[in-house]
């Protein structure tokens, strides 16, 4: 839920986290999800943030939250040993697929399973209770649930499932909860890389007042889930150890829609009517469904007895974050 203009976990589970004496050990916490997830913590925990939380990246520097207060960030080499308390793990630092354009497959290959290394080393020289590594729905075949089994062809996709394999054996060793969603399309406050995510792009000509122009293939689906329903589900998850619930699943929000019914959405939802949607012609001919199974965490969100944001809600959201940071 938000907060005014910030993010927050609902009652239940901000007063459960508190209680609970956990520490939260969070990488990549400059990223969506890590940023996501400090401020929803620090909603839970205020000032106790900086004695229960760790953060680190690629980076040592300071992380201004948006209450004002701030939290140190470490890089990845500092993580083993960081408390001896029951900790929760929130793994977010993985080098994104852009990165393959600045570094071949076996770099980038390299890179991501020496920062698996090492916080697997930290999981396992600790008091873990709980570990969320988001997952992507990269792992499947281009347009199909299909797991992919080319490496050249999909480098992010395979090391995200080496990721999932790692680290289910080793909550199935510690037998602690694990939480890897494959995630498909998000939405809220933090999203980053604007121009390389239809959603951004589309809310921020809405806010420009400039017409919305698709380039895409003939027919593209997508369907989104809201950062702050994903963190919640998760720390649900983590918080009830004695319940049995599949660790990998994917996400996917109440309906998928095509980028034009997205567009006009959009247009709706900010109150533009006056805005028009063009369709540009593409080269590529194939259609680009890139949406989750989303049976699988609807009925775990019903089990905590969570309600995911409407389409309209995330768009509003999400506007509202983008004309905060402009």
């Amino acid at each position: 839920m938000l907060e005014g203009n910030r993010l927050s976990f609902p009652s239940f589970i901000a007063e459960k986290l508190a209680g609970s004496g956990y520490h939260c050990v969070v990488t990549g916490g400059g990223g969506w999800i890590g940023q996501a997830v400090l401020e929803m913590l620090d909603g839970a925990l205020g000032e106790q943030i900086s004695e229960r939380v760790r953060v680190f990246g690629s980076s040592e520097r300071t992380i201004r939250l948006r209450s004002g207060r701030e939290i140190t960030c470490r890089t990845l080499e500092h993580l083993k040993g960081t408390s001896d308390a029951p900790t929760l793990f929130v793994h977010c630092a993985f080098l994104t697929k852009d990165r393959l354009q600045s570094m071949n497959v076996t770099e980038f290959v390299a890179a991501n399973r020496a920062i698996a290394a090492q916080v697997m080393s930290a999981v396992a020289h600790s008091d873990a209770r709980g570990i969320f590594v988001p997952s992507s729905g990269a792992v499947y075949k281009r347009g199909t649930h299909v797991p992919e089994d080319d490496l050249a062809a999909n480098p992010y996709g395979m090391m995200k499932l080496e990721d999932e394999g790692r680290f289910g054996a080793l909550a199935a060793q510690r037998q602690i909860p694990l939480c890897q969603p494959r995630l498909f399309n998000l939405s809220g406050p933090f999203i980053n890389k604007h121009e390389l995510y239809a959603l951004a792009s589309m809310i921020n000509k809405a806010l420009a007042g400039t017409p919305i122009t698709i380039f895409s293939p003939p027919r593209v689906v997508r369907s989104y889930v809201h950062v702050a329903d994903l963190v919640t589900l998760a720390f649900a998850m983590l918080l009830a150890p004695e319940e049995e619930n599949p660790a990998v699943f994917d996400t996917a929000g109440d309906e998928a829609l095509e980028l034009g019914d997205l567009a006009a959405l959009v247009l709706e939802t900010l109150e533009r009517p006056d805005l028009h949607i063009e369709r540009a012609e593409t080269a590529e001919k194939q259609n680009d469904i890139y949406a989750g199974d989303g049976r699988e965490m609807a009925r775990i969100m019903r089990r905590y007895d969570l309600n995911p944001k409407s389409m309209s809600q995330q768009i509003r959201d999400t506007a509202a974050y983008l004309s905060d940071v402009k």
